[in-house]
């Protein structure tokens, strides 16, 4: 039998200053703020029409849209309203009697049933959970969208859907009459009233939303000069104090299909300023474990170090990338692509890439901007081909005898929120690829690892920074560190759904305790 080979892979993104990163984009809490609907008066006269005629014309009047559930009885009751008079009262006219209610978000006007939950009068009550889970797809084609954004409207509470647009998320009853918003960019979003979907099996249809473009911004604004603004606007968008950040992390490890490592952590951070490029977030696993029913490797031993502690880095405002640099501007290329919409915002979208006679490992990828703000959304990007040969030494740390290991790339994911006009860091994810050959142990498979890392609540009074000998270290090895442990701890949380695949894989293997399709182990909410 042949002695174990040992490949260790390190996330590479802090080995230099150039590799910190990741993929794709969403997710954005939202801003409460009161719809201008006690505003202008306008005269209507409406008379012996479907209330959801009436809401079309109202939307175009006063410039808002409507959310509601098709189902209520009141859609297709035929209505009469004479008067002039703010949306305010107009609504109050077509609501009265009705049993309905409904609530402002920016320029959305939300229509949900009258609350039948009782006020709240105890701290026990505070602390009962609601599950909220369903999938959310594409209107159009019925496709999923991954990684889709759903929060608690103007709270740093939130999760993201998984790769087939499928979500959990447990909120407390404190939050019952606050708004859930499920958003995606490049579509519209949806809002609901929190405990009108409480224990309820959802499917969010969103419709993609087309800006037309004046030809005039590709002109005038090249996608360098946006690429400035999000950087000098960086102190005025990103929190200047120092706080405390709860995550969920999870690290899986594939050989071809089968796993070979799933593990999973509830981690503090301790988050620095953005203004303050002198001091580093810090990470402390406060609870971890991880699934021994894996494949077992024969030949070759595969482990992924500093995977909480890159994972972290990834954060490419605070640990500056090098496509943000003002110093590495000359060695990319920066273009303007087109306008798109989310959260009722216009965002720039800016692709990236290396020029072709530089000779460093960096990368390609697309920015999108909030246009307002100047603020980074979200990114999705990787090492770009031209510079993926010259990364090898920096994503493989040690590579065994007799064997040849080649990367085969990488996707990074960033996302940020925007909580009362500040942005905050939502939620991470980086992905490698990689291939061993070995001619002599006729051996030849791709590894594929992903971590992610989805910021569940932000407490800015706090402070505090960790000790040394707790933090997440650069060759840490999460999977040595954790094991099966405590699952009444595990009971109570959730956040983040597996992706089907995971499921489907897992319970090939009897798992029963681990990672079984049981809603409660999936993420932190609430301590």
């Amino acid at each position: 039998m042949h002695k174990e080979a040992i490949i260790f892979i390190t996330a590479g993104m802090r080995q230099i200053k150039l590799l910190i990163s990741l993929l794709i984009l969403i997710f954005q809490g939202s801003i409460y703020l009161s719809c201008q609907t006690t505003g202008e008066k306008l005269t209507v006269d409406y008379k012996n029409l479907k209330f959801s005629i009436i809401l079309d014309s109202l939307s175009n009047k006063f410039e808002v849209n409507f959310s509601y559930n098709a189902d209520l009885p009141i859609v297709n009751e035929i209505k009469s309203v004479s008067c002039n008079a703010g949306l305010d009262e107009i609504l109050k006219i077509l609501l009265k009697g009705e049993n309905l209610e409904y609530s402002s978000l920016n320029n959305q006007v939300v229509i949900f049933p009258s609350s039948t939950i009782e006020p709240i009068d105890s701290a026990k009550d505070k602390k009962t959970l609601f599950v909220i889970n369903g999938l959310i797809l594409d209107k159009n084609n019925l496709d999923p969208l991954p990684f889709a954004s759903i929060t608690i409207s103007g709270k740093s509470i939130g999760t993201v859907a998984n790769t087939n647009g499928e979500f959990i998320f447990r909120i407390s009853r404190q939050f019952s009459h606050d708004t859930i918003v499920f958003s995606y960019i490049g579509y519209q979003s949806q809002y609901f009233i929190a405990y009108s979907v409480f224990e309820k099996q959802l499917k969010i249809e969103l419709s993609p939303v087309a800006i037309p473009i004046k030809e005039v911004i590709i002109k005038s604004y090249s996608g360098l000069d946006i690429v400035k603004d999000l950087v000098n606007n960086i102190p005025r968008n990103y929190s200047n104090r120092n706080s405390v950040y709860t995550a969920f992390y999870r690290e899986t490890t594939r050989e071809e299909n089968d796993y070979i490592s799933i593990c999973e952590a509830v981690v503090d951070i301790s988050k620095a300023s953005y203004t303050d490029q002198y001091i580093n977030d810090q990470a402390k696993i406060y609870k971890g474990r991880r699934s021994e029913n894996v494949k077992k490797m024969k030949n070759l031993k595969y482990r992924l170090e500093g995977g909480v502690y890159n994972c972290l880095r990834l954060d490419v405002i605070k640990d500056k990338a090098s496509f943000l640099s003002e110093e590495y501007f000359d060695y990319y290329e920066y273009k303007y692509v087109k306008q798109m919409v989310y959260e009722n915002r216009e965002l720039y979208v800016i692709s990236f890439d290396q020029k072709e006679d530089i000779a460093l490992p960096l990368y390609k990828g697309l920015l999108y901007v909030d246009k307002e703000s100047k603020a980074l959304v979200a990114i999705k990007f990787g090492l770009s081909p031209r510079g993926l040969n010259y990364a090898k030494g920096l994503l493989i740390k040690k590579q065994p005898r007799k064997f040849q290991i080649k990367p085969l790339g990488t996707e990074y994911q960033v996302y940020y929120r925007n909580i009362n006009g500040k942005w905050y860091l939502a939620y991470l994810r980086g992905e490698l690829k990689i291939k061993a050959k070995s001619t002599k142990l006729f051996f030849n498979s791709t590894f594929t690892s992903v971590s992610e890392m989805a910021i569940t609540e932000i407490d800015t009074t706090n402070k505090v920074r960790f000790k040394w000998k707790e933090i997440a270290k650069p060759n840490d090895i999460l999977v040595d560190n954790v094991a099966n442990t405590d699952v009444n701890f595990w009971s109570n949380y959730v956040i983040i759904q597996p992706e089907q695949s995971l499921l489907n894989a897992v319970s090939k293997l009897n798992i029963k305790k681990n990672l079984a399709s049981d809603e409660s182990f999936w993420g932190k909410v609430f301590k």
